[in-house]
């Protein structure tokens, strides 16, 4: 059973041997040899630093130099590592030349990590996996929060809320539930603006409820006015265009193959209210008439 005890001085033989439990003399320093290939430290004394050390290497067996003095600095010139280092399977590595550190577990500027993550809060960055996962997301479709990276043989973006509104990039399409909000960009050959949806020949309104079609004398449809007109309309006999709303369709000819009804019938000074009106065959005058006439 593991001790649970941190205080050193009480733990049992056989780690007496290898703690240096009070302060020592350096006669009672305990000296080991090793070569220089097992080196871990130079010991150098440089000015600043209090560390004073009766062997700076450690020895064959592991057993660590004991000081006769505690430490404030330590200088090296080539590396520190651990006697189980092994390149990115186990131990620790420290580059005084490069400043480079390899260590497979452990914390630094906030951040645990080991071997195959990066972790902080709820930030997880996965090497192995190829993923970055935020907040509660595990997979795709898995937790709330972000998911980026591998899934299977593909790479996935998604974020939000998998069960009500998310965007997640398939790895070969996009799908969008929720509400979208925009105020420029193109969409399927359409323009955005704040109010507006348009393209060649085309322009939807959404502030003025309006839809214009067509790119010289255009043809708007008004909802506010519930009314229908060319650009070019003129009312009048000598007028140009259409125009149509609810009480009249202004036009400059008809062609009909059916049956016209009507209440009021009128063609100039010719009215028929509630009565019959016949048109029948006409011929040509021999002479203008005149108002007089």
């Amino acid at each position: 059973m593991a001790n649970k005890d941190t205080n050193y001085n009480n733990i049992a033989q056989p780690y007496d041997n290898y703690l240096n439990r009070s302060p020592q003399s350096e006669a009672d320093a305990v000296d080991y040899n090793m070569s220089a290939d097992d080196a871990v430290a130079t010991g150098d004394s440089e000015q600043g630093s209090t560390a004073t050390s009766t062997q700076s290497n450690t020895s064959p067996s592991g057993k660590p130099t004991v000081l006769s003095t505690s430490l404030t600095d330590i200088f090296f010139e080539t590396f520190i590592k651990s006697r189980n280092y092994q390149p990115k399977v186990q131990g620790i590595y420290l580059d005084g030349r490069t400043g480079y550190l390899e260590a497979q577990t452990g914390n630094i500027a906030g951040w645990d990590f080991t071997k195959a993550q990066l972790s902080s809060g709820n930030v997880y960055i996965q090497s192995t996996a190829e993923r970055i996962l935020m907040g509660l997301a595990t997979e795709p479709l898995t937790g709330i929060g972000i998911f980026l990276g591998k899934d299977s043989s593909d790479y996935e973006f998604r974020a939000g809320d998998p069960d009500n509104d998310y965007i997640h990039w398939t790895g070969s399409a996009l799908n969008i539930v929720g509400s979208i909000t925009a105020t420029t960009g193109t969409i399927g050959g359409w323009s955005i603006n704040p109010t507006t949806l348009s393209a060649t020949g085309i322009i939807l309104d959404a502030g003025n409820q309006k839809i214009t079609v067509g790119s010289s004398s255009p043809i708007t449809i008004d909802g506010v006015a519930k009314e229908i007109e060319s650009d070019n309309y003129v009312s009048g006999v000598f007028g140009a265009g259409f125009h149509l709303d609810s009480n009249l369709l202004e036009v400059g000819n008809i062609a009909c193959r059916g049956l016209i009804r009507t209440a009021v019938f009128q063609k100039d000074v010719v009215s028929v209210v509630g009565g019959n009106l016949a048109v029948l065959d006409g011929d040509v005058l021999d002479a203008d008439m005149t108002a007089d006439d």
